[in-house]
């Protein structure tokens, strides 16, 4: 179990009754499991979803003030799907890390971004940068798109 003081966020030690950085008593600590990746009810110590607004256990409404410290998990290999999104975009696919997220509608949307930048920058795939307008679309493409690829990565 690890306790985090509500006030401060400094870590409180186990043995301790209270934050040693501002003094706060550690009945009102945000209690996490070892690794901060669940939250754990103040009332029953159900272990909590971030997602959740209250205990499935007994009820307890979350304190919001928790999620500040929820620490998220990526999932088994997230890492190659945020390699995907990020190496072909890179040289302007986009949409490939959508695949491996199993995110069909996604991906084809990406894809077809992809060719109507294409087409616009008359069939060449390098060579944006020729053309600013499609450049910059193409810049905005990437980086939203490697974003949400960083996002499902880390997802539940």
């Amino acid at each position: 179990m690890r306790y985090i003081c509500s006030e401060c966020g400094s870590d409180i030690p186990l043995d301790l009754d209270f934050c040693k950085a501002c003094g706060s008593l550690k009945s009102k600590a945000i209690s996490f499991n070892d690794d901060a990746t669940a939250i754990l009810c103040q009332k029953c110590g159900a272990t909590i979803s971030p997602y959740e607004i209250s205990c499935n256990h007994c009820g307890e409404p979350v304190d919001r003030k928790s999620l500040r410290y929820y620490q998220p998990k990526m999932r088994k290999f997230g890492w190659i799907g945020i390699a995907l999104a990020a190496i072909p975009g890179i040289g302007g696919v986009f949409g490939i890390g959508y695949l491996y997220f199993r995110k069909w509608k996604k991906a084809l949307f990406y894809l077809l971004i992809t060719g109507g930048i294409i087409y616009l920058n008359d069939g060449l795939l390098i060579g944006i940068e020729d053309n600013l307008l499609i450049g910059i679309f193409a810049m905005g493409i990437y980086f939203i798109q490697f974003m949400e690829a960083i996002a499902l990565a880390y997802a539940p």
